[in-house]
């Protein structure tokens, strides 16, 4: 099964290597907006914005990530009945969707090493061994979250596959939460009307307020609830 599984995850990331947009806003995009944005408004040294932002962009790419590339396909998977052709390979579905999540988390933390190297050759900033394991872990609470943030939309949609929805609620959040601007510190309302979405408690997270962590399993365990209660509705429809 372990054989099957690192096949399965091999080829998923096969397919993602060949999607030429994947490859796009999954790795160039986050390094570009990165570099741009400490050049404009940081500068070598300024190990302050360059964390923040560090944080942010990697907190933007686990959003994406979860409800597009994950959540999205796996509704396609519906949508399009391709899901029949899954069930009849000669493995569970789950090994199937473990082995998709597994290949983006690869993704991710590929992007994660390219700007903690960014962070150090181009602007002189070292990125501590602590906070590399923050940002590991808030990777996969964060991937696991949007996951299921981006399920229950998709599945909540009547309308294709849901993408639409996710894309207005995906920029929304990303325009109201801190990830790359200090929104909050602007306009107290928006910082309060920003705490609606996950994405807020995630970034503070990363950023180093553990307090947040609690917030955090909260947010992940009512969005898996949600899910399996949209899911079922969904199967007795049918």
């Amino acid at each position: 099964m372990l054989k099957i599984f690192l096949v399965s995850t091999y080829y998923q990331f096969v397919i993602f290597a060949r999607i030429k947009e994947a490859l796009f806003f999954s790795i160039v995009f986050p390094l570009f907006l990165f570099i741009l944005f400490c050049s404009i408004w940081g500068g070598v040294g300024d190990t302050e914005y360059i964390t923040f932002l560090l944080s942010g962009v990697i907190c933007m790419t686990v959003s994406s990530e979860g409800m597009f590339a994950i959540a999205n396909v796996i509704k396609q998977y519906y949508s399009n009945n391709f899901i029949k052709v899954i069930r009849n390979l000669p493995y569970n579905i789950t090994v199937h969707i473990l082995s998709l999540c597994l290949s983006r988390l690869i993704v991710l933390f590929s992007v994660l090493i390219l700007l903690i190297l960014c962070s150090f050759y181009l602007f002189h900033v070292k990125i501590s061994f602590e906070l590399i394991l923050l940002y590991l872990s808030g990777i996969v609470l964060g991937l696991t979250i949007f996951t299921f943030f981006g399920l229950c939309i998709s599945f909540s949609s009547n309308t294709g596959g849901g993408r639409g929805a996710i894309s207005f609620i995906y920029y929304i959040m990303l325009f109201l939460s801190n990830a790359l601007f200090s929104i909050g510190k602007v306009n107290p309302v928006l910082n309060i009307i920003s705490h609606i979405f996950p994405l807020t408690p995630l970034t503070a997270y990363m950023r180093g307020e553990y307090t947040q962590l609690p917030v955090i399993l909260i947010w992940l365990a009512g969005l898996i609830i949600i899910f399996n209660i949209i899911y079922s509705k969904k199967q007795i429809k049918r």
